[in-house]
């Protein structure tokens, strides 16, 4: 059982893909701008129920997800 389809999964896969070809590029700002798209992509693909920095922690609700941003947790 996972977080994300084979759809997400090809949408994270695909700008995750971008950002290592823009890093193996050494163009480190466009990296860092799709490095953000990434974690972005794991949010939406997930509908925001991951911690892009440890995703074995599932967030169980909106209020969570916002005191885990602003270090609260």
């Amino acid at each position: 059982m996972g977080f994300i389809d084979q759809q997400g999964y090809e949408a994270i896969s695909s700008v995750a893909e971008d950002t290592k070809i823009s890093l193996d590029a050494e163009k480190f700002v466009e990296a860092t701008n799709l490095w953000g798209k990434t974690e972005y992509a794991v949010e939406v693909e997930t509908n925001f129920g991951v911690d892009f920095y440890n995703v074995l922690t599932k967030i169980k609700s909106l209020d969570e997800k916002n005191q885990y941003l602003k270090g609260e947790f």
